[in-house]
């Protein structure tokens, strides 16, 4: 039994360990499989290549990428500097799309 991945065009995994006894297994309009079971959390495919995803810092965000600070969402296409109306911890939730990891970062605001 061989294990497969699906992905999308944007190189996002979508499901994997899909396994099957020949290549010809069933994806769906817009989705590409490549040979063997790699975890979305921590790859992407690249030019039909399964890659590691990047890791960045909250200091140093991928641009651009979106931001969720609770519940609401900022589109960043420059470092933002984060700023609130009352001191406290935030969890600020970060995506850069599939080639990043996805990370939530807890922020202490203390003006």
């Amino acid at each position: 039994m061989r294990e497969f991945t699906v992905y999308s065009r944007n190189g996002a995994i979508l499901r994997t360990g899909v396994s099957c006894q020949d290549i010809s297994i069933q994806a769906s309009e817009g989705e590409f499989v490549i040979e063997g079971s790699y975890p979305p959390g921590e790859y992407w495919v690249s030019g039909g290549q399964a890659v590691k995803r990047k890791d960045f810092s909250l200091e140093a965000l991928p641009l651009p990428c979106t931001i969720w600070i609770e519940g609401q969402e900022y589109r960043c296409h420059e470092q933002p500097e984060f700023v609130f109306d009352a001191p406290g911890t935030y969890e600020i939730y970060v995506d850069a799309g599939p080639q990043y990891l996805e990370k939530v970062f807890r922020y202490d605001y203390q003006p």
